[in-house]
């Protein structure tokens, strides 16, 4: 009888941590291009510094185009989050784990030393991740729902109609 109670969990680590890469190519794919267009539409060089760099938010020329490139980026991790993760319950873990990385990674590559603004900015910039996110996951995931619903809700007995003589004549099909 208590069996019949157990919440059977499947934990498939591989399709987690293929999500996970999955969604951290998602993240520099979309940072990497949305830094390019705005470092080109002002002019600037592009480095990779602008993504792996602490320091990068100390440099006036380059603080508006990260922090701009890093708030578009939003949207496009937010898009890989309904496509890869799909719900709305796994949205923390995910972008938590995702600006965990980014952290690790920054630490390997970074050439200057850790800077506070940084961490401030992604803090922020994570914090808006998961409350969009969610949102939208679990839009997402109830509009599936809704149309489903939908679909089976208005269910109506046919009805067959005869014309004669300009009135309609209806019959139920049972």
């Amino acid at each position: 009888m208590k069996e019949r109670f157990k919440k059977k969990d499947n934990f498939n680590s591989k399709m987690i941590l293929t999500q996970l890469f999955s969604l951290l190519c998602t993240y520099y794919s979309g940072l990497i291009v949305v830094c390019l267009f705005l470092d080109f539409a002002l002019g600037l060089q592009f480095h990779l510094g602008q993504v792996w760099d602490f320091g990068i938010y100390s440099y006036d020329t380059y603080f508006g185009v990260n922090l701009l490139s890093n708030i578009f980026n939003i949207l496009v991790v937010v898009s890989g989050l309904i496509f890869i993760v799909v719900k709305g319950s796994k949205v923390l873990d995910f972008v938590f784990s995702l600006y965990l990385w980014h952290f690790l990674i920054c630490c390997i590559l970074s050439s200057s030393e850790f800077n506070k603004m940084w961490l401030i900015i992604n803090t922020i910039l994570s914090i808006l991740t998961i409350l969009l996110g969610e949102y939208l996951c679990v839009r997402f995931d109830q509009q599936d729902t809704l149309i489903i619903d939908r679909l089976f809700k208005n269910k109506k007995k046919p009805v067959a109609e005869h014309k004669r003589n300009d009135d309609i004549i209806k019959i139920n099909i049972q």
